[in-house]
């Protein structure tokens, strides 16, 4: 029996992330919320034994899951929202990236797209990639970044460099720029480069092995020591092939981080005007670019108050429940 007091709402998700269990916190302020990691189709019993009980359900990516979802809340009379993420609405062959290079996939993702009665984009770049696949209206409601948490420590900054960006496949290697950042240390042996991120073994070897001297592969970290690295280094790097959003940064930015991204993706629109956009690829350009951000401490404020100012948790927060509570 439904209780009378608070809606159910259902949040559906193929990976358990923190920007996932962040909405499950938002949405439950608005309902109870139950989430359900769908690995698998062995999930699928479960996913339909839970769908007729909720007054509504969210599914972040618009994946095979999502389709069967949308469907059963359609026929239910259930409101649905599905969040696109980024890979889950692009093909790029070039890179060997995104679900829609999965024959049959397009047809599925358009029916999940079209059918669902609000759909959320991560970035006005995953806008536009939704907007080829179909014609309908879409808000954009980026991730929420913890600017509370990841803030400037007030201590002095290394002229040190910052990316996360974890590798586990040579797909992932490029399209996370990985390539790309390797050749710019090469160039600026003085420059010390972190490199953050969860690595297979057979890439973290990789990475050790060829990576430049002035690269430290430090794998993964624990939510403090990235905080801590962040604020105590001057510039983050992120040169991807490809990012929808990019979590980390924000994350970097609202610690004091200068900015140097790539011109691919919703990188762009994150920096705005608080750091440096570089042609993808483009080792010289990349260079001077870090070496510059590197004595820009005036555009470290201006890094965190565009966080602050455009993409904080309080921004999340209140986009997600306007658009739960419009349907409820």
């Amino acid at each position: 029996m439904r209780r009378a007091s608070r809606p159910r709402i259902i949040l559906i998700s193929n990976i358990d992330s923190p920007y996932v269990r962040g909405d499950v916190a938002i949405l439950e302020d608005v309902g109870d919320t139950q989430l359900i990691l769908y690995d698998g189709r062995k999930r699928l019993p479960d996913l339909l034994r839970s769908l007729p009980r909720a007054d509504l359900v969210v599914d972040w990516f618009a994946l095979g899951y999502a389709t069967t979802s949308v469907l059963v809340a359609r026929a239910l009379h259930i409101p649905i929202v599905v969040i696109a993420g980024g890979w889950d609405v692009v093909a790029a062959p070039e890179l060997g990236y995104g679900a829609l290079l999965s024959p049959g996939r397009l047809s599925k993702t358009r029916i999940a797209l079209r059918l669902a009665n609000r759909v959320i984009c991560v970035s006005e770049a995953t806008r536009e990639a939704v907007l080829r696949i179909v014609s309908r209206s879409l808000s954009v409601i980026p991730p929420g970044i913890d600017v509370s948490f990841f803030r400037p420590s007030g201590l002095e900054r290394r002229a040190q460099v910052v990316c996360v960006a974890g590798v586990d496949n040579v797909v992932r290697y490029r399209v996370k720029g990985v390539d790309v950042l390797l050749r710019v240390a090469a160039l600026n042996p003085e420059i010390p480069i972190y490199l953050v991120g969860r690595n297979t073994t057979e890439w973290e070897r990789f990475l050790v092995e060829n990576a430049p001297p002035n690269v430290h592969v430090l794998g993964v970290l624990s939510r403090d020591e990235l905080r801590g690295l962040f604020a105590g280094s001057r510039a983050y790097v992120q040169l991807s092939a490809y990012e929808s959003f990019c979590v980390s940064l924000g994350e970097a930015m609202a610690s004091g981080c200068v900015p140097v991204v790539s011109d691919r993706g919703a990188l762009p629109e994150v920096v705005g005007n608080a750091g440096f956009v570089v042609p993808y690829g483009d080792v010289d350009g990349t260079s001077r670019a870090i070496r510059e951000a590197l004595e820009r401490a005036d555009l470290q404020g201006a890094a965190r108050d565009r966080v602050v100012e455009t993409f904080s948790l309080d921004r999340r927060r209140e986009g997600l429940q306007t658009v739960v509570r419009s349907l409820l």
